[in-house]
């Protein structure tokens, strides 16, 4: 390849050069996912609620988010049969619910 290249002048001839830009863009992501949110919100291991998580990802997005759709993804992210995650979350059966 390097010897192709020689003959038609080019300099560059790494294999980076002939990727698409767009690849580098898709690896400098600006905004996280919920399930990411959720994550960095119970990171600290205190036993939370979903109001409570529900606030903390609405002050970690700056997006207000319903009780309802973290309750979701939360059931989605502790079972440990779809997340290898699932594995590091507890649900905890208490008087109010689940912690």
């Amino acid at each position: 390849m390097e010897k192709v290249a020689r003959a038609f002048g080019e300099k560059n001839t790494s294999f980076q050069s002939s990727l698409p830009k767009r690849t580098e863009e898709k690896i400098e992501r600006q905004q996280k996912t919920i399930s990411e949110y959720i994550i960095d919100a119970l990171w600290y291991g205190e036993g939370l609620r979903s109001p409570e998580i529900a606030e903390k990802v609405s002050e970690l997005s700056g997006k207000e988010m319903r009780i309802q759709d973290i309750a979701s993804v939360l059931s989605k992210l502790s079972n440990s049969n779809l997340h290898e995650i699932g594995f590091l979350i507890r649900r905890r059966k208490h008087s109010k619910g689940y912690v």
